[in-house]
C-alpha cells in the first residue's frame, strides 16, 4: 500500500502555478465594485423618466422613517436597512417594484397591494411584493414599508 501511495504522490503531485497565474483566475468579489443609480442595473429608470420623481419621494420618506436607516445600491437593487433590509427597490420602466422583508400573513394590507412570492425568484430580500406605480398609492406603501421596518427593527433590538 505504501509503495502505491508513494507511486502516486510522485506522479500526481500538485502543481506549481506563480501567485501572477493565479491572480488572473482568481473571480473578483462584487463588493469591490461601488455601486450609484447610474451604474446599476435598472437604474437608468431613476435617472430619466417617469419612475425618477416617484422614486425620490418614496426615498425620501424612507430615509425619513428613522436617523437609523441607510440606503445601500447594489448591482439589481436598492436595499434600505438598519441592521438588516427591510424594503428593497427594483426599478423598473413603469413602476418600482418593492419586496418586503416578511411574510405575507405579517402584514395588515387592507388594499390588497401585497403579492406573496415566497418560493419565487425575486431580486431583493423578503416574501412579500408591493408594486408602487403612482403618488396616489405612496402614502399606502409607506404604511406597509413602515411595517417591515417596526418587525425588522424588532427582531435585530432582540438579540
Amino acid at each position: 500500500m505504501k509503495i502505491l501511495l508513494r507511486s502516486v504522490l510522485i506522479f500526481w503531485q500538485f502543481p506549481k502555478i506563480s501567485d501572477e497565474l493565479l491572480d488572473q483566475y482568481k473571480e473578483k468579489k462584487s463588493e469591490d465594485k461601488v455601486y450609484t443609480i447610474e451604474n446599476m442595473e435598472g437604474g437608468h429608470f431613476l435617472t430619466d423618466g417617469p419612475m425618477r420623481e416617484l422614486f425620490e419621494l418614496f426615498r425620501k420618506k424612507v430615509i425619513n422613517i428613522d436617523s437609523a436607516v441607510r440606503e445601500e445600491f447594489l448591482k439589481l437593487y436598492i436595499a434600505y436597512k438598519t441592521d438588516t433590509n427591510f424594503v428593497d427597490v427594483v426599478p423598473q420602466k413603469s413602476k418600482l417594484r418593492l419586496a418586503l422583508n416578511m411574510d405575507i400573513d405579517e402584514v395588515y394590507d387592507p388594499n390588497n397591494l401585497c403579492i406573496d412570492v415566497k418560493n419565487k425568484g425575486r431580486w431583493g430580500n423578503g416574501s412579500v411584493e408591493v408594486h408602487l406605480n403612482s403618488k396616489d398609492q405612496l402614502d399606502d406603501v409607506m404604511n406597509l414599508v413602515k411595517q417591515s421596518f417596526d418587525k425588522n427593527s424588532e427582531n435585530s433590538s432582540s438579540f
